[in-house]
């Protein structure tokens, strides 16, 4: 976990083990393929610094498999600590101030009149980058939305031809049934999302969306990026990301 999370992600990068595509590399290097490496932002472009060297241990062993003697020690090694220029409470809030643009412009888009963006639209994004679990509907306890939904996904499912079965996904089913609107509605999913924590909704927000389940959720879905219980990241729609430089005019060091 690294501090500052989503405001620091598009810098710091992260880990992760060695691919097949990058094992040939890592070897010649002395890499084991068990290891992490830097996989995208500063953990990669660092990643030499910021390595170390893995500890190791020869023995010899007795014919019952025991520990006899120990041949060669060496001592693992931690890599080089990295100091940046960045201003990490500047970053933070050049973070919130673009993620409050985006929102912004999604809720302008949601509003137009002609050829809007519509509450459809960004569900189905939410469903399509798993921002809404399957895998917690699965787990989900008898009585709420996320086991209803899972109830009838997995009808839906369990009814299809087998040759068709093993070529599509829960989500994509999932997606297709939100999409024509045979197996769940727009409130049950806000509703699922709230299950989830993924969303905040209010006791009444919660009481007025199960009271009558149909229609449109423009309006929630307005409220809900003016709040900032949803965000731009958790969606796919344009725009869903932005980019900001800020530097010391004096020094040129990147400071966000």
């Amino acid at each position: 976990t690294y501090p500052y999370g989503e405001a620091l992600s598009s810098i710091l990068g992260y880990t992760g083990k060695i691919t097949s595509v990058q094992s040939k590399n890592y070897i010649s290097k002395g890499y084991h393929l068990w290891e992490d490496v830097g996989q995208m932002g500063l953990e990669k472009s660092l990643e030499a610094s910021l390595h170390g060297e893995s500890g190791e241990e020869v023995i010899a062993v007795n014919q019952k498999g025991q520990r006899a003697a120990t041949l060669n020690t060496k001592e693992a090694s931690t890599g080089a600590s990295i100091y940046l220029t960045i201003d990490a409470d500047l970053q933070l809030a050049t973070y919130k101030s673009i993620e409050k643009r985006l929102s912004e412009a999604i809720i302008e888009r949601l509003s137009q009149k002609s050829n809007p963006l519509t509450s459809k639209e960004v569900l189905c994004s939410i469903i399509r980058c798993n921002t809404l679990q399957i895998a917690l509907m699965q787990q989900a306890s008898e009585g709420t939305m996320q086991f209803d939904i899972y109830q009838r996904l997995m009808v839906a499912y369990n009814a299809l031809d087998p040759v068709i079965a093993s070529t599509i996904s829960l989500k994509d089913l999932l997606l297709e049934g939100f999409s024509n609107g045979t197996l769940v509605k727009e409130k049950e999913i806000l509703l699922a999302l709230n299950e989830q924590k993924v969303i905040s909704l209010s006791l009444k927000q919660m009481s007025l969306l199960k009271s009558n389940l149909e229609g449109t959720t423009e309006d929630y879905i307005i409220t809900l990026f003016k709040s900032g219980s949803l965000k731009p990241s958790q969606v796919d729609v344009t725009p869903s990301s932005g980019a900001a430089v800020i530097v010391n005019v004096k020094t040129g060091e990147v400071l966000s």
